[in-house]
């Protein structure tokens, strides 16, 4: 625990670097490769960092105007993706999502729970930001990681369930490719009902 907290205390512009600048090498990706993709990441990330802070810098004051101005009572400034998945991937549960979520992929593969690869690394913030919510509001890590692990696991299911659909929508382009991520996944329960319904129809 003592050295996750150490790598989360770097903050996610340094730690996230160094976990792709490991998965790289160990992939066989190369150390000039796999540098060039970690400072890329840590880039993105202080980019990411100072987009939130100018916006909220400069959006905030108008917001505040509106507020006064039409009686409302707003407390919250809604910043999108871009802070949520900078606080998930600086988390205990962050620190450790990506190979976290790695493990567990390859579990189901070989026992044949799904069929799905999920090789989209950046957008494991979204298991992380569940398992963080989860290990903030329970004080736990092992209740965070429970959450986010089967976050991962219900996104791969719901990713082999809609593989299909999602191959007949998109064509040739898509073939054989699932769409695992959270956000999306969340969807599907949604898209069957009204599917269902709308096909019962009459005319």
């Amino acid at each position: 625990m003592a050295v996750i907290n150490y790598i989360m205390s770097l903050g996610a512009s340094v730690m996230m670097p160094i976990i792709f600048l490991i998965f790289g090498i160990a992939l066989g990706l190369g150390i000039g490769k796999s540098l060039k993709s970690g400072l890329s990441v840590g880039v993105g990330f202080v980019g990411l960092s100072v987009m939130t802070q100018l916006l909220a810098d400069n959006l905030g004051p108008a917001v505040n105007s509106m507020v006064k101005i039409y009686h409302l009572h707003l407390h919250t400034l809604d910043i999108g993706w871009p802070a949520a998945s900078t606080v998930a991937f600086g988390t205990e549960v962050g620190a450790i999502i990506i190979p976290l979520g790695l493990l567990i992929n390859i579990i189901m593969l070989v026992t044949k729970t799904t069929k799905t690869l999920n090789i989209d690394l950046w957008n494991y913030w979204h298991f992380a930001f569940v398992g963080s919510i989860v290990s903030i509001a329970t004080k736990s890590f092992w209740w965070g990681d429970f959450a986010a692990i089967v976050t991962f696991s219900v996104t791969l299911v719901g990713a082999d369930r809609s593989q299909k659909k999602v191959e007949k929508f998109y064509g040739k382009d898509l073939e054989g490719i699932s769409i695992p991520q959270a956000f999306c996944v969340t969807f599907i329960p949604f898209a069957w009902a009204i599917n269902w319904i709308i096909e019962r129809i009459p005319g």
